[in-house]
């Protein structure tokens, strides 16, 4: 009951204190600027090893569903990254085989 008072207090003294900045829970804000990472000077070659050590572990070629999981991409972005032709796989047996080398590639 206390916790109430001192928020319906705080409420009464400043109505915005508890109002969230646009666009912080949804990616649709005009004002968000995409976060930009300069990879000059060696970066790129260094993000590349950092990725294709994160997944050493995997095997050298992934479904949909592993390049998935792996990742944390959903599914339907791997399979438009596919069908667009910026994710090189190969399709058989009605399934995308991705080698992990062009994974690694897409995701740097």
């Amino acid at each position: 009951m206390s916790d109430v008072t001192v928020y319906l207090d705080n409420i009464k003294r400043d109505g915005n204190i508890f109002i969230y900045p646009a666009g912080i829970f949804s990616s649709k804000c005009p004002n968000r600027q995409p976060q930009k990472i300069d990879l000059t000077g060696g970066g790129y070659e260094r993000l590349r090893r950092i990725i294709t050590h994160a997944l050493s572990k995997s095997s050298d070629a992934l479904t949909a569903d592993e390049a998935s999981a792996v990742t944390g991409y959903s599914k339907s972005l791997i399979l438009k990254a596919i069908q667009s032709g910026n994710l090189y796989a190969e399709n058989v047996s009605a399934h995308y085989i991705i080698p992990k080398e062009n994974l690694v590639g897409f995701l740097a």
